[in-house]
């Protein structure tokens, strides 16, 4: 049942990979039906990239408004995210083996980032 509940969550996980490509305009690419896993991968490995350079942005975004005290905070603070997110999407695909498991580990990542943008943007206002 406890693998059964990852495989579910790990599929809708590549599903909303898939959806955070189709804001980035490579849809095109991606179908979130594609049932090949190297595609699949593929796919997710895109997702995480673009949650990935989003982030990215947002934290550069927050960074100009901060003094120098709080952005170092800010960057000990992303550190340490960094460092749970990519412990949190090892644990929770570790059950998982193949072919597929970077997909899985990918849109684990890409997951845990955007809502970490959300944190980070309500920062901004």
């Amino acid at each position: 049942m406890k693998h059964t509940f990852k495989i579910v969550i790990s599929v809708a996980c590549l599903t909303l990979s898939s959806l955070s490509l189709a804001a980035e305009g490579l849809e095109s690419e991606c179908d979130p039906l594609e049932t090949a896993t190297p595609m699949q991968n593929y796919c997710a490995g895109l997702g995480f990239q673009a949650a990935d350079a989003k982030l990215n942005k947002t934290y550069q975004q927050l960074r100009s408004k901060l003094t120098a005290t709080e952005k170092k905070v800010l960057t000990k603070d992303e550190l340490r995210w960094i460092s749970h997110r990519d412990k949190t999407c090892e644990t929770e695909t570790a059950d998982m083996q193949g072919t597929g498991w970077s997909g899985f580990y990918d849109s684990c990542r890409t997951r845990l980032t955007d809502s970490r943008i959300a944190v980070l943007k309500k920062r901004l206002k």
